[in-house]
């Protein structure tokens, strides 16, 4: 039988209900927060999930945006849609009609994950107006393969730092913080952006002879940052592990910082938590997985990493 993520997603739902939803405490009992001091990403390229784009599209009509999602063309049928699965199985409000001809370039990223820029259109929604919405003069039509990315196997050393977004450094800090940090009750001096800086300065400054990966260099500036120093009175903090990574800091995040949080966390648990059930499968599988459980607004204080074993545990990563 193949596993659907709408089946894995009813068992996520069935299994997390059974239990209390973990809400933020304004007590000073518990953890700290994972980081001290926040800042927002305001400096984002138009770079949204297609979840937002679908949800609220009369806030995006007639503004230039950019959305990474599945991809099929076809004659009067170039789409793009939230996931593989929409597509297979005909979904087609949960995509977008794609204004573009055929070309050389459609052809070589047809059926694949890809990053569409162009402006949105909310009322021009394609043939038979059967999609919810579109995307118009497209100006960046490219593969994007992280999500086709199997969850082991990718060598995570400098020279992916070098290639990857900002946004997809500062998702991987995240997730390898959330990981690192749930049994260490500790509390860092920085923002993701300073880790971000400093990670950048350390492998500018190791030797060129000398073989890096990004974890070793994350966990060294870490150490740097780390304190369990008494928490300060008044600040927000939680009464269970994962800090603030819930469902409300997963939505407000780009589908490229989703996918680097998931790299970060699950090679912070294939490091660091040995004898931990492996996660199969690939990184679109459980973000698309992830991001369908965060849609209902009653789940959005559930914790990320919650959901995530839970999607491991009803799949085998398909």
């Amino acid at each position: 039988m193949k596993v659907t993520t709408q089946m894995v997603l009813t068992a996520v739902k069935a299994a997390l209900l059974l239990t209390s939803c973990n809400t933020r405490m304004g007590s000073s009992n518990g953890p700290t927060p994972l980081l001290t001091k926040r800042v927002e990403d305001s400096d984002r390229p138009g770079l949204i999930s297609m979840v937002q784009l679908l949800g609220q599209p009369e806030k995006y009509n007639g503004r230039k945006v950019q959305v990474i999602g599945f991809v099929h063309f076809e004659f009067e049928g170039n789409a793009i849609y939230l996931s593989r699965e929409d597509y297979e199985y005909g979904i087609v409000t949960n995509g977008l009609w794609l204004t573009l001809s055929a070309s050389a370039q459609t052809k070589e990223i047809n059926n694949s994950y890809a990053v569409v820029e162009g402006t949105f259109n909310a009322t021009m929604k394609g043939h038979f107006s059967a999609w919810s919405g579109s995307i118009e003069n497209i100006t960046l039509l490219k593969r994007w393969a992280r999500l086709e990315a199997s969850t082991a196997g990718t060598s995570f050393d400098d020279q992916w730092w070098k290639s990857s977004q900002r946004e997809e450094q500062l998702g991987f800090i995240n997730g390898y913080l959330n990981c690192y940090d749930v049994d260490k009750n500790l509390r860092f001096e920085a923002t993701d952006e300073e880790f971000r800086h400093a990670i950048d300065n350390d492998l500018t400054a190791a030797p060129t002879n000398v073989e890096l990966t990004v974890p070793n260099i994350v966990d060294r500036v870490f150490s740097s940052f780390k304190s369990k120093i008494p928490r300060v009175e008044g600040g927000e903090v939680w009464s269970e592990p994962h800090g603030y990574y819930d469902g409300t800091w997963w939505k407000q995040s780009s589908v490229v910082q989703q996918v680097g949080y998931l790299e970060g966390y699950l090679q912070c648990i294939e490091r660091d938590k040995k004898g931990a059930p492996k996660f199969p499968g690939n990184l679109g599988f459980y973000q698309r997985s992830i991001n369908q459980f965060f849609e209902n607004p009653q789940h959005e204080d559930v914790k990320i990493a919650n959901v995530l074993s839970r999607v491991r545990d009803f799949s085998d990563g398909r």
